[in-house]
């Protein structure tokens, strides 16, 4: 399945929330590349992306009835060469709304995919970072609390969480863009056997735990 920019029937939003294009992609013009679903339920929605220029979050929101206010984005796993977004991605959320959570499933570039000129320090990082001041700075309209939003990513998607949760900022109070003013801080973080990237620096916690630290 190609597209320019392909998005599921669930509510999508462009990550930059503005309909800005995202750093990065800017002048590509290149389709996008998914592999679509068999699984009825999720009839004409992509299992998985090889190819991605369009960062965005897919919105799912639980009913009205089961809904908590806590909300988490999900970014799927795939070794950052493709986006595992059926098994990582939708299902999770379906599994998130059925507990009363809203879900946000992020589509972010492929880093290690053959001929790509997006990074994971620089590309990845600010669309999960976009993410994550994207649904804060619209939780009311998605019935989100803004002091429970967390960050969930699997495999590859979990590097992707321990980076979002060792470098975020608190946002900026006079940026013209009201996505810009919220923090970027998840109150909670769920990496999903996530892939270590060697080279990041290891620190103690007081808990003497150990958490990654990415710069």
């Amino acid at each position: 399945m190609d597209s320019p920019c392909s998005l599921s029937p669930r509510s999508a939003e462009r990550r930059s929330g503005s309909g800005r294009t995202a750093p990065g992609s800017e002048g590509v013009t290149a389709a996008e590349v998914s592999k679509p679903s068999t699984n009825p339920k999720y009839s004409g929605w992509a299992a998985n992306f090889t190819v991605t220029h369009c960062p965005s979050i897919y919105v799912f929101v639980p009913p009205r009835k089961k809904v908590t206010g806590a909300a988490v984005v999900v970014a799927p796993g795939g070794g950052h060469r493709q986006l595992v977004i059926e098994k990582e991605g939708w299902e999770a959320a379906d599994w998130l709304n059925s507990n009363g959570t809203a879900a946000f499933v992020l589509k972010y570039p492929l880093a290690k995919a053959e001929g790509s000129k997006y990074t994971l320090p620089e590309h990845v990082y600010a669309d999960a970072a976009r993410a994550m001041t994207l649904v804060r700075s619209r939780a009311k309209e998605w019935g989100v609390d803004p002091a429970r939003i967390g960050f969930a990513g699997f495999s590859a998607g979990g590097e992707v969480a321990s980076m979002i949760e060792t470098k975020f900022d608190a946002g900026k109070p006079d940026a013209a863009d009201p996505v810009e003013r919220a923090s970027s801080r998840p109150d909670f973080n769920i990496p999903v056997y996530p892939w270590y990237r060697p080279g990041a620096r290891i620190i103690p916690l007081d808990n003497n735990g150990r958490l990654f630290q990415y710069e």
